[in-house]
């Protein structure tokens, strides 16, 4: 059994393997040689998706949950589809369709989750633009409407969406 909330050490730890420096080296880069580094030394990954509302645990799950992941050798987390619903599901704001606006909270929790993953090691790679649906109410076209959700991914082609995709960036 491998309790949800355990990060005491073990025989399963793999903690002593991986480097607790996330961050301190600088941006991670691909070397001449094909591989990635972290300044002069080379890393690699092995990493979980976390999806929707899992990007937002309370603050007192997520002391529990960074160091777990950690012990089991965990050195990325990817946020994955966190821009496509209201909190609690995803990080828009609650009670409004447009998708310009960003829950408080879950960005308060958001931000200490990085915090705690940061601090036992991980990094974190924040999905952009993965399920958001954008709308009338974020100021487009009522042609927008008539689109699947993952049509509407225009914001590498369309400018509207494209700042609309700026703004969501300089808020998360």
């Amino acid at each position: 059994v491998l309790p949800w909330d355990d990060a005491s050490p073990s025989v399963a730890d793999l903690r002593p393997l991986v480097p607790m420096a996330a961050g301190k080296l600088g941006y991670i880069h691909v070397g001449v040689d094909g591989h990635l580094y972290a300044d002069t030394e080379r890393i690699r990954f092995f990493g979980v998706n976390l999806c929707y509302g899992a990007c937002f645990p309370r603050k007192s799950d997520a002391e529990k949950i960074a160091p777990r992941m950690a012990k089991f050798g965990v050195n990325i987390v990817r946020f994955h589809h966190l821009d496509g619903r209201q909190f609690p599901r995803g990080i828009l704001a609650r009670n409004t369709r447009s998708t310009r606006d960003l829950d408080a909270e879950a960005l308060d929790r958001l931000d200490y989750f990085v915090a705690q993953l940061k601090r036992n090691g991980i990094r974190v790679n924040l999905n952009l633009l993965v399920s958001r649906q954008f709308n009338t109410d974020d100021g487009l076209p009522t042609e927008i409407e008539q689109l699947q959700w993952y049509e509407r991914k225009i914001g590498f082609f369309y400018e509207p969406t494209l700042k609309l995709e700026m703004e969501y960036a300089s808020k998360l």
